[in-house]
């Protein structure tokens, strides 16, 4: 739908354009036409819909660089437990459920909307879906178009079993859980790249420029080698993004030795899939090598802090990154480990966890620094760089407005610390996606909110006594395992020499 044309009068600018700290912005055709001084009146006789901006800021809508919709209903639900324990509960291997389509609507359209409600524009969205669901990916699809938000969409990819994907797995697994586990059903590529074109060829035909597809092959060490050379393969031919979680715990930093002898960001190098289109999550357990490799690269890192912290997983070496001036952005992870998708309080607590680590050699990043990690950096993950992301001529106008008069922002010292340091999801009030306001007064502007949030709630409920329970029972001879893995792993993490300075018991 095209959008009217919109005018922002004499409103000021989070990150202010040449110097200036108020502009008048005129958007057509869904992209900005103009950023010019402010003029003395909102009321210019201008043809569409004017805004008066003499008590809002203006960012660029946030960009939440990495998320995963289907955890929308499990907020809570789990205590803090190292990453691969959290997975088992959270994907319980030897679960056995079909979830109707319904709910994969349900889920992202909740995310959406809390997203919208802190101020964020684009999401990328790591959707799940290992058995190749048409209708469960379509339906995730739906729910972004229908909310008005930017969104990519991540196809799952990988091919190991299960007790391969684990460091000496085999070893610490009893004999009969081993059976049922290597009974799992197994990916394998062709198939997964024959939903992957023909779900590329269906977007193509919706003609939604909003909505995109990456290539999510679920971490290197669930990948085989074939695996990974078809994934670049596929990324180069289609010229997509490809977005991996990688090195997210020690657990996995082992498993990349015992795999291949070399860390997972030198297989990576190897198998082609290291470069520009590639995007790697969490990126917490990385040598100085690693960061050298990804550095020369051009590949970038999503760094997701709540779920880094509630996980144990350790703290991502940002400031080494920064340094080797790799491209960063900012994800929320999923609700099931972040326990939120106010981005906002992602936000907040990369500003600060990394004050925590008292290297000399370089500072914490500044309020700016996340600001732009928060957005413009945020894009280039998602390839949107020079799209969206800024508020500049030519982009697609995906704004936040933010109300100057909430108490976080008065008195207004500095827009982008107070943005970082003192906001929170109430100043949010007006989000833009491609010159159309989608949200306003507390509420979507393009959906019955009070009829979709009974639906999610009912559906919620639901899951919580049907599915919830279900998980439960399938992980009592599983976690034992799991956590004998995860000592392992403890024994052996002093010789991975990464840069991970904070690490978490």
């Amino acid at each position: 739908m095209p959008s009217a044309d919109l005018h922002l009068r004499n409103i000021r600018l989070g990150r202010p354009v040449r110097g200036e700290s108020r502009v008048d912005i005129d958007i057509c055709a869904g992209r900005i036409e103009c950023i010019k001084p402010a003029s003395a009146s909102p009321g210019n006789a201008v043809c569409g819909t004017i805004i008066d901006g003499a008590d809002l800021i203006a960012y660029p809508g946030f960009v939440n660089a990495h998320m995963h919709s289907n955890e929308a209903f499990e907020q809570g639900c789990y205590e803090g437990q190292a990453l691969e324990i959290w997975l088992a509960m959270a994907y319980p291997p030897l679960a056995r459920e079909k979830l109707p389509p319904r709910l994969h609507y349900l889920r992202a359209m909740m995310v959406a909307l809390q997203s919208l409600r802190s101020g964020v524009t684009a999401l990328h969205d790591d959707f799940l879906n290992p058995g190749c669901c048409d209708d469960d990916l379509e339906n995730v699809l739906d729910a972004y178009r229908d909310v008005g938000v930017r969104a990519s969409v991540a196809v799952t990819f990988g091919d190991r079993p299960y007790l391969d994907a684990l460091a000496d797995g085999r070893q610490f697994c009893p004999p009969e859980l081993a059976a049922k586990l290597d009974a799992l059903p197994v990916g394998e590529f062709a198939s997964q790249k024959r939903f992957f074109e023909n779900a590329l060829n269906r977007l193509d035909r919706r003609g939604e420029s909003r909505l995109s597809l990456s290539l999510g092959p679920r971490g290197p060490q669930r990948c085989t080698p074939g695996l990974l050379r078809g994934v670049a393969e596929l990324a180069a031919r289609h010229g997509v993004p490809v977005h991996m979680h990688l090195l997210e715990s020690r657990a996995q930093a082992l498993a990349a030795y015992r795999q291949y002898g070399k860390t997972f960001v030198e297989v990576l190098d190897d198998f082609g899939l290291l470069g520009p289109r590639l995007t790697l999550n969490h990126a917490v357990w990385l040598t100085s090598s690693d960061i050298a490799l990804i550095a020369a690269s051009g590949a970038k890192v999503v760094h997701n802090p709540l779920s880094n912290f509630k996980l144990s997983s350790g703290l991502c070496p940002l400031k080494k990154l920064l340094a080797a001036g790799i491209t960063v952005g900012l994800g929320s992870d999923g609700p099931a480990t972040g326990d939120t998708a106010d981005f906002l309080e992602t936000i907040r607590m990369a500003a600060l966890v990394h004050k925590l680590d008292v290297e000399e050699e370089s500072e914490a990043p500044s309020a700016n620094r996340i600001v732009a990690m928060a957005t413009e950096d945020g894009a280039a993950t998602m390839g949107g760089k020079g799209r969206f992301g800024e508020i500049k001529v030519g982009q697609e106008a995906d704004l936040a407005l933010l109300d100057a008069s909430h108490f976080a922002f008065v008195p207004l010292n500095d827009a982008e610390r107070q943005l970082c340091y003192s906001a929170t999801s109430s100043a949010i009030h007006t989000v833009i996606v491609a010159g159309r306001v989608v949200f306003a007064n507390g509420k979507s502007t393009l959906l019955d909110e009070q009829a979709l949030r009974a639906e999610i709630r009912e559906y919620a409920d639901r899951f919580r006594h049907v599915v919830i329970p279900g998980r439960t029972a399938a992980n009592r001879d599983v976690l034992p395992f799991l956590r004998q893995v995860l000592n392992n792993a403890r024994l052996h993490a002093d010789s991975f020499n990464t840069v991970n300075r904070v690490r978490l018991p």
